[in-house]
């Protein structure tokens, strides 16, 4: 009533919702055009709610508008999820994002991404470490995947991206080889 954004206590109302249909995936879609001004207003407190409500593993799919969000508290609420954030400005096209946000909605081509290395477990161990994102994001359709580490060896690696696609699990396997890193 007096212009303020209880944005900590919106999102943790939109997370208390129970389990969704077996086999649909449990999402929010999280629309603000203000900064947290009311209730609990800092980011790092904002987000470890987020994740402690989220107990159903909803994506959060974050959509600010306008100058007045806070871009990084929303993206790694949305980060945190597995799902994506957009921002449209005042002179962009709000069809345009609101297009690009519904085209994810319908699902990810693959969810549950993970990368582990063949005989070795998860990546960041011990032939690439330190990669980044530690969690990998659901991938939607004309995304990319994009991940960043350093290897720990010149010997080529074999690396297994996998997930899951229409409800069943599916991987591929790539091999990586530093000496073709530039």
């Amino acid at each position: 009533a007096v212009g303020g954004t209880n944005l900590h206590e919106a999102l943790i109302e939109s997370l208390r919702t129970g389990p969704t249909s077996e086999g649909a995936l449990p999402l929010v879609l999280f629309l603000t055009d203000g900064r947290p001004t009311v209730g609990i207003t800092g980011e790092k407190e904002i987000r470890d709610a987020a994740r402690t409500a989220n107990k159903f593993n909803r994506r959060v799919f974050t959509f600010g508008v306008g100058f007045d969000v806070n871009g990084p508290l929303l993206s790694g609420i949305s980060d945190t999820s597995r799902a994506t954030s957009t921002f449209v400005l005042p002179d962009e096209d709000v069809e345009v994002k609101v297009g690009q946000v519904f085209r994810q909605l319908t699902g990810p081509v693959l969810a549950e991404t993970r990368l582990t290395l063949k005989n070795q477990g998860d990546v960041g161990g011990p032939a690439i470490r330190e990669t980044l994102p530690s969690t990998l994001p659901d991938l939607f359709e004309d995304d990319q995947l994009i991940v960043v580490g350093q290897y720990t060896t010149d010997r080529p690696i074999d690396v297994v991206l996998s997930g899951t696609r229409n409800g069943e699990n599916w991987s591929m396997p790539v091999v990586v080889d530093p000496s073709h890193a530039s």
